[in-house]
Order: structure tokens, then sequence, then C-alpha cells
């Protein structure tokens, strides 16, 4: 290695990538025994759902209410904000009783367990302020009816 590469930002940061990162680590062909259970398919869904939530919401809330009220492309991004989000509640919370009945905060992971209750917590708060938002009148309904 010349000297140019050892004082270079881009090579002490490649050095530090695969210190951190191996390559023979990234795509392991042996998982801890915990991982073996398909409960951990509900979490993966749970993320893809919420990156579909934030991306079908940033577009809805770029072009506005009269965008996926009036027009075909903005209801289908709207149906597929709400499917989305169904999804998400759906499979996040049997992935949360999963875990919770498979006593997943043992063994040094309750800080991950938290994480996921306190996911749950946020979301619903969320999920009720996106459904007043709507700007219908099922907004209106659901809002009179959330006491």
């Amino acid at each position: 290695m010349s000297t140019f590469e050892e004082r270079s930002w881009t090579g002490r940061l490649r050095r530090r990538a695969v210190a951190a990162l191996p390559p023979e680590k990234l795509l392991p062909d042996k998982q801890p025994s915990y991982v073996a259970s398909w409960i951990y398919v509900f979490g993966v869904l749970s993320l893809s759902a919420l990156i579909v939530i934030i991306a079908s919401g940033t577009i809805l809330a770029l072009k506005g209410p009269a965008w996926w009220h009036v027009t075909g492309v903005g209801h289908f991004f709207n149906s597929i904000h709400l499917w989305s989000v169904e999804l998400f509640f759906f499979v996040m919370v049997i992935h949360l009783w999963g875990k919770y009945w498979m006593a997943a905060w043992r063994g040094g992971r309750a800080r991950v367990w938290m994480t996921g209750a306190v996911t749950f917590l946020v979301a619903v708060p969320c999920a009720l302020t996106g459904y007043v938002s709507q700007q219908n009148f099922d907004a209106q309904w659901i809002s009179t009816q959330a006491k």
C-alpha cells in the first residue's frame, strides 16, 4: 500500500469498512439458532411495508389531496399507501406476539424487544393521524369516533 492510500480518506474508509464487515461474514452460511423461526419473516415484511409506507406517503404529501382524490394515479398511490399500512400493522402485531411468546427479550435482546414495542406504540397514533388527514368523509367519521 502506498503512502497516498494510507493518507487518503477513501483508503481509510475502505480499511474501516472491511474491518467492520469482512467479506466472508457479509453472507454467512450459518445463522444463530433463534433465527430459524418463521416469525422473523413477519419482521422483514413489516420493515418492507414500512418502506412502501414512507415512499407512498412522501409522494402523497408532495402531490396533495387534490391529486389523490381526483386522478386515477393518485387514487392508486392512495390505495397502495392504505394497504401497506394495513399490512404493516398486521405483520407487526403477529411478529410482536410471536416474539413475546418466544420470550425474545431474554439473552441480552431486551433492547431489541423494547425497540419493537416502542415502534408499535408510536405507529398507533401515526395511523390515527393518517386516517384523520385523508380529508374526506371517512376522516370526519374516524375523528368523531376516536374518543
